[in-house]
């Protein structure tokens, strides 16, 4: 099969960056300044990087990393603006993550607009702050899976963004959702969105564009392949 090479090193090599980054879940980051003002970006670029189930005595551990935009980025006729979030995390390196169900489609596109800072995303899309219990930013009440988390370390990312590791140290579940979650699903019962793309539509309007996954085709690995009593099971097994 004939193969294209691109050379990321190079201006002049420019690949759809799609090939790169593949459709990833949704979700709110909410921060709050020293003042107190909560702001409220829509993020795809993230998502949980670790999961240790209580074993041992010893309590679970989870984390999750997502990148925010640091600096301002001429682009076109467009310009990427420093997140206000990177401004609050540097005061306060406390978050919520909170997963967006498809119902809020539409106030995600509210929060990811140019609103100037001191004027919280949540008011101008009508979400409601559900308070958080270890944090000192909110949770949002219509989502139903809010993530209270702590930023312990950041990175620079090239010219444009800053990378947060975060420790996932409580969580709010739905209790409806919980009830309906008979599969162990999780965060899927919410359907939620996946970021696809950003391209221009038949009007000529650069919009994002949301995918959902079909439950209906979820598969399951082969049951003549593998350990026959656990996930991976020991050598001898």
């Amino acid at each position: 099969m004939k193969k294209r090479y691109y050379d990321l090193e190079n201006p002049e090599s420019w690949p759809n960056y799609r090939w790169i980054q593949p459709p990833q879940i949704a979700y709110f980051v909410t921060t709050v300044d020293n003042a107190g003002n909560h702001n409220v970006t829509p993020v795809t670029l993230g998502t949980c990087i670790g999961a240790s189930l209580p074993r041992n005595d010893k309590p679970g551990e989870y984390y999750s990393s997502f990148s925010l935009g640091h600096a301002n980025l001429p682009d076109g006729g467009n310009v990427l603006e420093v997140r206000h979030g990177f401004y609050n995390l540097e005061e306060v390196p406390e978050c919520v993550i909170s997963f967006i169900p498809a119902t809020l489609m539409r106030h995600s596109t509210l929060t990811g607009l140019p609103i100037p800072r001191g004027i919280s995303e949540m008011d101008v899309a009508g979400l409601t702050p559900l308070p958080s219990r270890k944090v000192c930013p909110s949770g949002i009440a219509e989502c139903p899976i809010n993530l209270e988390a702590a930023a312990f370390q950041t990175t620079r990312l090239g010219y444009y963004y800053t990378h947060y590791l975060c420790k996932v140290i409580a969580v709010s579940v739905d209790e409806d959702l919980m009830a309906k979650d008979q599969s162990g699903l999780g965060s899927l019962e919410i359907d939620p969105l996946f970021e696809v793309n950003i391209q221009r539509n038949s009007n000529d309007q650069i919009r994002l564009y949301y995918g959902q996954i079909n439950r209906n085709k979820i598969t399951r690995t082969a049951d003549d392949i593998g350990c026959l009593k656990d996930w991976i099971g020991r050598f001898e097994q």
